[in-house]
């Protein structure tokens, strides 16, 4: 979740109050505030919010890097209110209009963060903000962590301006504030002021209140360890209160006021409830326990780890002390009681989402609790939600899967937990893996024949879950378990589920595992377009995996025809053959370096072959970028890869660089086509040559060359303009001034260009290269958004990287270039005999970018 200050775009809401007030919002002035700003203000404070009168306006360090208003991350902080201060602890307003204390720290340690704030002048904030109003701008200044829509953000900057005696600014942010419609689910409506207030603010009261439900916050991230504890039900029940007495025009207050109910009967129930001393616990039956920890689901304090997810009250571990986990240890004695839990409604302690960033929030019953440890306990699911923020109480199917549940309880009963494990398995319709745990323990004798019949039941209705009746049977890796994977091999249509077996096989029968691979192979014949290819990927790894002679020769056949993205997966899989796509099941082995036992000699020397031919590719991935370990790379050449898998099948002949830049890297990878060529008695390749000849130090920022990359672009006018600067001094405004250009006036058949510039450290001067990215069509979009990136180097230290999108216009304003101008400034104030290189690029948003 970002929560800091960031750029919203609200062009939508501008047009609107541009002409609601008259084309103009003054800056300044003694203009008072209307008789319905008063009344609002008035009614606000009632709300019982922070006394914002009293408040400093801050600038904020969270010790956090998750806030945007400065550029430095090193100094990542935010805008908002200081509600309060002591020595060692300070309150700050705006989360969900909520209070949120911090402890301070002085930050001059990495362990020990800055938290802290320093006063700013509102005035300044403010008066910036009605500017970009005034200018009907795209950058209006957000406190997106307020959660507050921009209607009532920007009311409640105005009250805290009248609470402040700044009485011209909260009129004039007032009417601001009027002039924005109001937005529900999408949709703009026109409503009174008090009325849209109510709606926003207790849309985001309520969101705030369930949140607190399971001990969140908008805040998300507790700094400095001060998590939120969980808050009493009494003041949960008094929250949702709230917001039915003080905002009736809300949506929610139906839902408030069943919240409240809820929770006001389980206070009555807690208080009503006989506790139990540790010495009794131990000595109570074990139906009496059950019934205890089933009370207990109540506090149960689950989480989510990922959006879209859901809330899992017993996390990734079936180890825990809480009620729910203690139950699961008691396994199937308490399942008769959660089937009956399944339609309990009271509310738990655990708190679901599709996505944080939106009011997407649901607090989990004590039925859903118990459906989830019920489907742990027996491995099977009673309940498939409908959507990514369901449940079964809110999606109100706990009735329907209490009758599947007891219906499935009855048939266990009579059967016994073998024989059922063992059917449900063999019905080939739910996951196999929990219930081939249960199994194994029970009869493990019982487990292939199983998974075989189940495997056929789900190959026979669609192979929903075969894939996973695949990867079990490997496991086992007997002889009955073999002959039926490669029977699968040989008859499945989906190839899909051909090679994820073949994978299988490369470890327990690569004799029948690599004829199939080759013929998955000659289903992507090389055909020069640009385009990913399903399953590709997968068969590359796999033919790399095997480490057999054969297979890699696969991959050198039609090797120049292949296009770029397919050229780049075959060269990084040679590099990398321990690394999986996500297809490559774990369990299934290859090999896992060059050096294994498994590789022969003559595999070694096939995989070397074909990347030396490779480092002669210089094919530009643009826009690509990333790392792994220390090799960084951003629009790399297919050599640059092809380089570094060299050196990780032999470091000692192929010398690869981590940090290169480009230059440096191309004559590495000339150095290593020669080290080769050398040892097979071929003639070597030319070594690059210098530019020219030295020049004295005070030129060293000489531009001596401009290359285009390629040529056929020679006489657009970017190239003409770029060629004039031979001659010329590499400035600070040489980068910003080419990339300005190609913004305001891009070259037809291109989607975008990179722009490289690089001084040796032999005082020959600097290297431009422009390399316009070619297009498949002629047309650019009417209204384009561009991506920006820059970074560089100076000697060995690495610049900080850039990346920005942007429209045209917005290149234009001196602002957008500074980060870029500052960093050649640092190369230019470096000593003359300095190497350092810089990279500028923009391209289409929208233009293809795949990453392995």
């Amino acid at each position: 979740m970002n929560l800091g200050c960031c750029h919203f775009s609200c062009r939508e809401y501008l047009v609107g109050i541009f002409v609601c007030l008259g084309g103009f919002i003054p800056l300044s002035g003694n203009s008072q505030v209307s008789d319905s700003a008063r009344q609002n203000f008035e009614w606000f404070e009632t709300l019982g919010y922070s006394d914002l009168g009293q408040a400093r306006w801050a600038e904020i360090w969270t010790g956090s890097d998750s806030f945007t208003v400065s550029s430095d991350p090193e100094r990542a902080s935010m805008l908002a209110f200081v509600t309060a201060e002591t020595e060692t602890e300070f309150s700050i307003f705006g989360f969900g209009l909520s209070q949120t204390t911090l402890r301070k720290t002085d930050g001059k340690t990495p362990s020990s963060p800055r938290i802290g704030f320093e006063q700013r002048p509102l005035r300044v904030f403010v008066e910036k903000l009605l500017a970009s109003h005034r200018t009907n701008g795209d950058d209006i200044p957000r406190l997106s962590y307020w959660r507050l829509p921009l209607k009532s953000e920007t009311f409640v900057m105005a009250y805290a301006c009248w609470a402040k005696g700044e009485t011209d600014l909260a009129g004039q942010l007032y009417a601001v504030a009027e002039a924005i419609p109001l937005r529900i689910s999408g949709r703009e409506e026109s409503k009174p002021m008090r009325e849209a207030l109510e709606i926003e603010l207790g849309h985001v009261e309520m969101w705030r209140s369930v949140l607190e439900c399971g001990g969140l916050t908008f805040g998300w991230t507790f700094w400095d360890g001060l998590a939120p504890a969980l808050l009493p039900r009494e003041e949960l029940a008094a929250a949702f209160r709230r917001i039915e007495r003080h905002f009736p025009s809300s949506p929610h207050v139906d839902d408030a006021k069943e919240m409240a109910v809820r929770l006001e009967r389980m206070v009555k129930e807690d208080r009503e409830h006989p506790a139990i001393p540790p010495d009794v616990w131990e000595q109570l039956p074990l139906d009496k326990r059950i019934a205890e920890l089933v009370w207990r689901l109540r506090d149960q304090n689950g989480h989510q780890f990922s959006q879209p997810g859901w809330c899992s009250v017993l996390g990734w571990s079936d180890e825990g002390d809480s009620p729910a986990h203690q139950l699961l240890k008691i396994g199937y004695p308490a399942v008769p009681a959660l089937i009956e839990t399944l339609t309990d409604r009271r509310l738990s302690r655990s708190v679901g989402f599709h996505r944080n960033f939106h009011y997407s929030h649901a607090v989990l019953t004590v039925g859903d609790c118990a459906q989830q440890i019920l489907n742990r306990i027996t491995g099977r699911s009673f309940y498939e939600r409908d959507s990514t923020s369901g449940y079964m109480t809110n999606e109100f199917k706990e009735e329907l899967v209490q009758d599947e549940a007891r219906e499935w309880w009855a048939e266990f009963q009579r059967k016994g937990k073998k024989q059922m494990l063992i059917d449900s398995i063999a019905s080939g319709t739910l996951p196999p893996r929990p219930l081939v745990q249960q199994l194994e323990a029970e009869a493990p004798d019982a487990v292939v024949g199983a998974l075989i019949l189940g495997a056929d039941a789900s190959r026979a209705s669609g192979g929903r879950f075969l894939s996973s009746f695949v990867d079990e049977l490997a496991k086992r890796e007997g002889p009955e378990a073999v002959h039926f994977l490669k029977e699968v091999l040989r008859e499945h249509l989906d190839p899909r589920i051909r090679l994820r077996v073949a994978a299988h096989l490369l470890k327990l029968d690569l004799a029948s595992a690599l004829p199939a691979i080759l013929e998955e192979w000659k289903r992507f014949p090389a055909d020069g377009s640009l385009k990913e290819r399903e399953g590709f990927s997968s068969v590359v790894e796999l033919l790399v995996r095997s480490g057999d002679a054969e297979a890699l020769r696969a991959l050198v056949a039609d090797w120049e025809t292949r296009n770029l993205i397919e050229r780049f997966q075959i060269v990084k899989a040679l590099g990398e053959p321990d690394s999986s796509t996500g297809f490559f099941p774990s369990e299934a082995d290859g090999i896992e370096a060059w050096g294994d036992e498994s590789v022969s000699p003559e595999a070694r020397t096939v995989a070397i072959e074909l990347l030396v031919r490779a480092l002669e590719d210089r094919e530009v991935r643009q826009g690509y970028g990333g790392s792994g370990g220390d090799f960084e790379f951003e629009s790399p050449q297919v050599g640059d890869f092809a380089l570094w898998a060299l050196s990780r099948i032999d470091g000692e002949m192929f010398h690869f660089s981590p940090r290169a830049g480009r230059r440096l890297r191309d004559l590495q990878r000339i150095e290593a086509a020669n080290s080769w060529r050398e040892r097979q008695g071929l003639s070597l390749l030319p070594l690059p040559k210098a530019p020219g000849p030295a020049l004295p130090e005070g030129e060293a920022l000489k531009v001596v060359s401009v290359l285009l990359e390629p040529e056929g672009f020679k006489e657009t006018p970017l190239a003409q303009r770029a060629l004039e600067l031979k001659g010329e001094d590499f400035g600070e405004k040489t980068l910003p001034d080419l990339l300005d250009a190609y913004l305001l006036d891009p070259v037809a058949e291109t989607r975008g260009i990179a722009i490289e510039a690089y001084r040796r450290p032999d005082l020959t001067g600097v290297e431009l290269t422009l390399r316009f990215d070619e297009a498949e069509t002629n047309a650019l979009p009417g209204s384009t958004n561009w991506i920006v990136r820059s970074s560089g180097k100076v000697g060995e230290r690495r610049l900080v990287d850039v990346e920005q999108r942007m429209t045209a216009k917005m290149s234009e304003a001196p602002e957008t270039w500074k980060a870029l101008e500052n960093l050649v400034r640092e190369a230019r104030s470096s000593p003359p005999a300095t190497y350092f290189e810089f990279e500028a690029s923009v391209r289409i948003s929208e233009a293809l970018s795949i990453s392995f």
